[in-house]
């Protein structure tokens, strides 16, 4: 199951636990781009984590406006950065994401109950 622990549903949209573990968590971004059919959450100008299909959900975010958005199913002992030989041009960076970092924009989220369908 994606979502382990659903804090709070409706008929539109339901809310969740981001942090399942020490070392797992679900952070909702749109730092997601596919890269030859293949999921990479990008972390940097010129990194990001490949990602299983399993790993991430395509998510609307928001409850009067929705917006669209990926839910990605992290674990930190499989947190491995790829270097591009390119910079992502659509994508802005001014320090690279870690593990800790976005575990602390999923307890920002958490504590936001971030609504999703």
């Amino acid at each position: 199951m994606f979502y382990p622990e659903i804090k709070k549903i409706s008929n539109q949209y339901f809310t969740f636990n981001h942090i399942i573990d020490n070392d797992t968590i679900i952070v909702i971004t749109n730092n997601v781009k596919f890269l030859k059919g293949n999921p990479v959450l990008i972390i940097a100008n010129n990194k990001g984590i490949y990602l299983k299909q399993w790993q991430i959900d395509s998510v609307k975010v928001g409850q009067r406006e929705w917006v669209s958005a990926y839910a990605v199913k992290l674990n930190r002992n499989f947190f491995k950065p790829f270097t591009f030989n390119f910079d992502f041009d659509d994508f802005a960076f001014s320090q690279e994401d870690s593990f800790e970092s976005l575990l602390e924009i999923s307890k920002t989220q958490n504590e936001k109950e971030i609504s999703i369908k």
